[in-house]
C-alpha cells in the first residue's frame, strides 16, 4: 500500500495575515484616543504638582520676608508692568546682549532659585521648553547665548518666558481703567485684578496656566501670529505655536468697545491655578474674569480669593 505524505501547512494565508492586520488597527484606533486622553491627564497632574511646588517655594520666601512676596519679574518701572508670564524681563532691566550686563533687577531666579534650582516647574510639561533649552531658541533667528536653566538663575537674559502666568506682586491689570487699544475709550467690562503682594493680601491668586489673548506686538522669541488666543493647554482648533497653543481669531480683536465679551469666543480649556494659602485647583475658562493689559487680554480664575 502506498502511503501518501501530506505536508503540514505552515504559516498564515495572505487572507489571514490581512484579517489580523485589520483587527490589530482597529483596536488601535479605539485605544488611541484612551491613551492619549491619559497622557494629557498625566500632564495636567505633573502641571498641578508644578505649581505646587512653586507656592510652596514663595510660602518658605514669605517665611523669610516678613510675609512679603518677592517683586514681579514682568515690572518694568512704575505703574508699568508686561504680561505676567516672565520669569525675567526687558533688557534694560536684566541683561542686554548688546550691551552687556546693566542691571540685575527682579528675575524670578534671585528670588525663588535656592527653593527651586531646576526651572522646569515654571513649564506646564505640555510646553516644549527644557531646562538645557539653548536661548534665544532657534527659531527666533537670534544667535543662542546659553541655556535656560542658567538665564533663569542668574538674570543675565532677557525675556526669558515662562508659559504659567506669575501673579504675586504683578499689578499690571490692577488699573484705573481698561482702554480699548483702538478706539481710545475705556472698556468697563474688563475686572481689575491685584497681584497678592503680602499674606495679608485680599487675593491669594498666584499663579496659573496662561490663557490670554494677543492683538498686535506679540514680543515672543518664538514666530506666532497676532489676533490670536494663547494657552499653554490645548484646545480645540489650536495648533502648536512654541511655547503655547494658539488660535487666531481676528474677530475677538475687532469687537467694539461697547459690546461685552461673548463667553462663546472663549477657548474651552481646563487649567491650574495656586493660591497663598497652598492649594492648587482646577478650574475652566468659562469660569474666569476678564482683565486687561495694554492690547492684551487675559482671563484668570474668578476664584481670586
Amino acid at each position: 500500500m502506498r502511503i501518501i505524505a501530506v505536508r503540514k501547512k505552515n504559516g498564515f494565508t495572505l487572507i489571514e495575515l490581512l484579517v489580523v492586520i485589520s483587527i490589530i488597527a482597529l483596536l488601535i484606533a479605539i485605544l488611541m484616543p484612551a491613551l492619549n486622553k491619559a497622557r494629557q491627564q498625566a500632564k495636567f497632574a505633573v502641571c498641578s504638582s508644578n505649581q505646587h511646588q512653586i507656592v510652596i517655594a514663595l510660602g518658605i520666601y514669605m517665611a523669610d520676608n516678613d510675609g512679603k512676596l518677592p517683586p514681579s519679574a514682568s515690572r518694568l518701572n512704575k505703574g508699568n508692568y508686561h504680561r505676567p508670564t516672565e520669569l525675567n524681563w526687558h533688557p534694560d532691566t536684566n541683561y542686554n546682549p548688546v550691551g552687556g550686563l546693566i542691571k540685575l533687577k527682579s528675575y524670578t531666579g534671585k528670588y525663588l532659585g535656592e527653593s527651586l534650582p531646576a526651572v522646569e516647574v515654571f513649564n506646564c510639561p505640555m510646553a516644549p521648553i527644557a531646562p538645557d533649552t539653548v536661548w534665544p531658541p532657534p527659531d527666533s533667528g537670534m544667535a543662542p547665548e546659553g541655556k535656560y536653566n542658567d538665564f533663569y538663575l542668574n538674570g543675565k537674559y532677557a525675556p526669558l518666558h515662562s508659559t504659567y502666568m506669575l501673579l504675586w506682586s504683578y499689578q499690571g491689570y490692577n488699573l484705573k481703567e481698561h482702554i480699548d487699544p483702538i478706539s481710545g475709550e475705556p472698556h468697563a467690562f474688563r475686572e481689575n485684578f491685584e497681584g497678592p503682594k503680602n499674606m495679608a493680601s485680599k487675593s491669594r491668586l498666584v499663579i496659573q496656566d496662561s490663557l490670554f489673548y494677543l492683538g498686535a506686538n506679540v514680543n515672543l522669541l518664538w514666530p506666532n501670529i497676532e489676533y490670536s488666543f494663547y494657552s499653554s493647554h490645548p484646545f480645540d482648533g489650536a495648533r502648536k505655536a512654541v511655547p503655547y497653543y494658539s488660535k487666531y481669531d481676528p474677530e475677538v480683536y475687532e469687537l467694539p468697545v461697547d459690546n461685552i465679551f461673548d463667553q462663546a469666543l472663549l477657548p474651552d480649556v481646563w487649567l491650574n491655578a495656586g493660591y497663598t494659602d497652598g492649594h492648587v485647583e482646577r478650574f475652566n475658562s468659562y469660569d474666569t474674569i476678564n482683565t486687561q493689559q495694554f492690547s492684551a487680554m487675559a482671563w484668570l480664575n474668578k476664584n481670586i480669593r
